[in-house]
């Protein structure tokens, strides 16, 4: 392994990862001012403190201080949509670094502490996703203190507003809560793993009421595999499972199929996962620049597996997918 490579992508991640986090922090404080801007254009309807007496109409002047905020507000709207696309291209960046950095750092006699090493920083993700829960809502309360203010105008409209807000951090909050549970590592030996592709699709039902996701699963056991350690067991379960579910997503979120149909089983020692959607599709082709980010992480996990993957896809004629594990997978020494 060449270290000095490996140094300096780590440090162009880091490089990135800062300069995301510069971004939010304008981002934020752009909409905080927003905020503050919409508050001060509601009050000045009635707040006499803005109408200032000189030889020259009042309404004028007042009409002036209007439009100065709405053109600060213009101003504040388009910088943030700068920097969001900004961040975006620093999403792909810190992506594709990070694939960088994994295929350095790829070992196959060390799969299993390579995985190891990858739940566990999910785990530290999911731990700062709650922790910065109020910082991402803070723009949400705010909106709620605005909707306050209609209450000396029309209580009913102000009530209407607050639930609509109420309802609103309520449904994020929810969403988070389902990454942070998403990002922990299972235990199939509570569950077994037929019944958390189970539970996996039967929560996407209650997400995605419109798509009719069919499936057959079959268990993969201990005794599927030549691996004595449950660790070890665990974390190839959880490979699978997790191959299976970037599959299940990208055809619901980014191919909008509304008809998914899922199976496993096993096939002359080999694990197969066979996924269909009637989705939009895509030209597939072998420019892993041109791949979708979750197909290229799918890949990896495959690889790491030693499995082979084949997708059949071309445009509005849906995805088929196929996937073959071995079982037998020789364990880590």
């Amino acid at each position: 392994m060449d270290t000095k490579k490996i140094d300096i992508l780590q440090e162009l991640y880091s490089c990135c990862v800062q300069d995301k986090e510069e971004e939010n922090k304008i981002i934020q404080n752009n909409l905080n001012r927003i905020q503050e801007i919409n508050t001060l254009l509601f009050s000045m309807d009635d707040d006499s403190d803005f109408k200032v007496f000189s030889p020259r109409n009042e309404e004028s002047i007042s009409r002036e201080k209007i439009e100065t905020f709405q053109k600060e507000k213009i101003r504040l709207e388009d910088d943030n949509k700068f920097h969001i696309e900004k961040v975006h291209r620093l999403d792909k960046q810190i992506n594709k670094l990070k694939l960088l950095i994994d295929d350095f750092n790829l070992d196959k006699d060390n799969f299993f502490d390579i995985v190891d090493i990858q739940e566990k920083e999910r785990c530290r993700i999911a731990n700062d996703i709650h922790d910065s829960t109020v910082q991402n809502l803070t723009h949400l309360i705010h909106s709620i203190e605005l909707s306050s203010l209609y209450m000396d105008k029309d209580i009913i409209s102000a009530k209407l507003e607050l639930e609509s807000c109420r309802m609103k951090l309520q449904s994020v909050i929810n969403e988070l809560r389902d990454v942070i549970f998403d990002l922990r590592p299972m235990a199939f030996d509570d569950l077994g793993f037929k019944e958390c592709i189970e539970n996996f699709v039967s929560n996407l039902k209650l997400q995605f009421r419109n798509s009719d996701i069919r499936y057959d699963i079959c268990d993969l056991k201990e005794e599927d595999f030549n691996i004595r350690n449950g660790r070890a067991l665990n974390l190839v379960l959880l490979t699978i499972y997790r191959i299976i579910k970037e599959a299940v997503i990208n055809a619901l979120k980014h191919s909008s199929a509304d008809n998914i149909f899922l199976k496993t089983s096993i096939e002359d020692n080999r694990c197969i996962i066979y996924i269909e959607d009637n989705g939009k599709g895509f030209i597939n082709n072998n420019d892993k620049e041109n791949k979708h980010f979750g197909i290229v992480i799918m890949e990896e996990r495959i690889n790491l597996l030693n499995g082979n993957l084949l997708i059949e896809s071309e445009p509005e004629c849906g995805t088929k997918i196929k996937v073959e594990i071995p079982l037998r997978y020789k364990e880590a020494k």
